[in-house]
């Protein structure tokens, strides 16, 4: 089934559409745990594996969800010390 993925940054969740319009999938919510944001802002999927890789602006990093939005690893700014990868 082909998905419509929304990021709604003021209620800090992923929201997944069938093309039909029909709710699928919501994942997230506003916190600094795995899996939660801080307005995230931007998506991507990847088409490889349909890994959900999402911006976190306030959070600082990026975390990359497989589609039904289980974490998989992060990747954090380091606060000005480099870029550093986490597993999950």
């Amino acid at each position: 089934m082909q998905r419509l993925y929304v990021v709604d940054n003021r209620d800090h969740k992923i929201k997944v559409f069938a093309l039909t319009g029909e709710p699928v999938l919501e994942f997230g919510g506003n916190g600094i745990g795995d899996g939660q944001f801080n307005y995230p802002i931007g998506i991507a999927i990847d088409r490889r594996n349909g890994n959900v890789v999402v911006v976190d602006s306030q959070n600082f990093r990026v975390q990359i969800l497989d589609k039904e939005g289980k974490i998989s690893e992060k990747v954090r700014n380091g606060r000005g010390r480099g870029r550093h990868i986490r597993h999950a």
